[in-house]
């Protein structure tokens, strides 16, 4: 007997991307929910350069799917609808950078959520040391490249995603 788990969350969640940002990477990558022993499949609604870039900085006429719990073992779809810059995966990133730049500013610790969302980046983008960086210099660099870093930053969580599922 199996047990109920969406295979995409389960990943994510080990791996230490943040929730906030599960439904907008498992509707470009698709996933697999196991329910009561049977597999449902869910494509990826990012098939093509313009859904891409709709899910990674924002457009119209997408399709995304949303979770009804932590668990996402119904996601449901939404068609025909526009995610605005802050609601998509770069958005999303760089208001993560911000809140790590603020902690950072005002000497706070960070908190596991993160700690495991800079874990999650790896050492494909040194995103840390940039926040020091800023920081020692006055310097804004993050910024201006967010869209970099939030490709940077998928890139590297589809590759966990895909390395944990292996």
């Amino acid at each position: 007997m199996l047990d109920d788990y969406n295979i995409f969350t389960k990943a994510a969640a080990k791996v230490g991307i943040p929730s906030n940002m599960h439904d907008s990477i498992m509707s470009m990558t698709g996933t697999i929910v196991v329910t009561n022993n049977n597999v449902h499949f869910y494509d990826s609604l990012a098939q093509d350069e313009k859904s891409w870039i709709s899910h990674l900085k924002g457009g119209e006429s997408a399709s995304i799917y949303s979770c009804d719990n932590v668990s996402c073992l119904h996601p449901s779809l939404r068609r025909n609808i526009t995610i605005s810059p802050e609601q998509s995966y770069a958005g999303k990133a760089k208001q993560q950078l911000t809140n790590l730049k603020k902690k950072f500013d005002y000497n706070t610790e960070f908190s596991n959520h993160e700690i495991a969302f800079l874990s999650s980046i790896g050492d494909i983008f040194p995103i840390y040391d940039y926040i020091i960086l800023e920081y020692i210099s006055g310097v804004t660099i993050l910024d201006s490249s967010s869209e970099l870093i939030a490709s940077y930053t998928l890139v590297q969580h589809l590759k966990e995603v895909i390395t944990e599922n292996t």
